[in-house]
């Protein structure tokens, strides 16, 4: 686990720069009317075609109500 995380730590993120967009989103005056779409670096962004998947969507939804559910 250790080797893995040394070796992904250049390609992510500090936790401030995660979270500099979504503060950006609640508190910017230019952001306010926008609702519903995706965000990097504090711009829009088209989302890939596997976020757009709505067959795949559906499977994760069921598979995740599956995981939650109580048992009948």
């Amino acid at each position: 686990m250790r080797v893995g995380m040394a070796l992904s730590r250049p390609f992510a993120r500090s936790a401030r720069k995660g979270a500099e967009t979504l503060v950006w989103l609640v508190d910017s005056e230019a952001a306010g009317n926008v609702s519903g779409g995706y965000f990097f670096d504090m711009r829009p962004v088209t989302p890939s075609p596997a976020a757009m998947d709505r067959e795949a969507a559906l499977r994760l939804w069921e598979a995740s109500e599956a995981q939650v559910s109580p048992p009948a």
